[in-house]
Formats: C-alpha cells, structure tokens, sequence
C-alpha cells in the first residue's frame, strides 16, 4: 500500500462455510453466474480513457449541478458556476467511488458467508462487479 494512502481497518466475525461439493445444486443461481461472466464489461478495453475533458464547459451537465436554478446560483457568473461545477463533480465522483468501494468490501465478505458453492460463484460476481465501478 502506498505511504501517503489512507487505510481503515474494520474488525468483523463471522462463520465461512467451506463446502467441497461443487455439482450444481442451485441452477438458477449458477445461471446467473454464467450470464454475470458472459456480460461483464472491462473497464481496461471497454472505456475510451483517451477522451478529454474539458473542464472549461464543466464535468456534469449543469442541470445535475445541486442548487441549479436557484437565484443564489444564478448570481454567479459563468466562470464561477463552470468552477463549482468541477468542485461538485469531483465531489460527486469522489462519494460514489468510497461507495463501489465499500460495496465490494460488503459483498466480498458475503462470498464467504453464503452456503453452497452456487451462491459463491454468484456472489463472487458481484465482488467483480462492485470492483469495476470503481475501477
């Protein structure tokens, strides 16, 4: 972990089931399994990460800026308002990436909390999913 990184610890306690069966027990589980494979995106070749963003025109449409519309907003001047714009964005971006993240913690320890190896494999998806919204 990189020094200048901000880790918390958080203690939990719970059983893990360790099962060595591995046949399907639970089809519909195991299909969501399959379809969770098949459709998963990667963020790694998926997303075009070369596109610019012009941080002159703002990072969010306005209107998905808190407060748009309001005479205290419509004071400011343009200039202004494209600046509070990055500022809430970053903001904005910056809560949804602590809540991907804490999602894939919670649904990790799941993977292990779950009965049956079905449900594993199914839950394991959703650790991989949460890890690519924050990716």
């Amino acid at each position: 972990m990189p020094s200048n990184s901000i880790a918390h610890r958080i203690t939990t306690s719970f059983d893990t089931t360790f099962q060595r069966y591995y046949a399907v027990e639970a089809p519909d589980l195991r299909r969501l399994y399959e379809n969770a494979k098949r459709d998963q995106w990667n963020a790694s070749t998926d997303v075009d990460w070369t596109s610019n963003v012009d941080l002159e025109r703002g990072i969010f449409a306005d209107e998905l800026v808190d407060g748009h519309g309001t005479p205290t907003l419509d004071r400011l001047d343009p200039r202004e308002f494209q600046r509070l714009n990055v500022e809430f964005s970053c903001w904005r971006l910056s809560q949804l990436l602590h809540g991907e993240e804490g999602a894939m913690l919670a649904c990790s320890q799941l993977v292990d909390m779950v009965p049956g190896n079905d449900a594993k494999f199914f839950q394991a998806t959703q650790v991989v999913d949460e890890a690519r919204h924050a990716e």
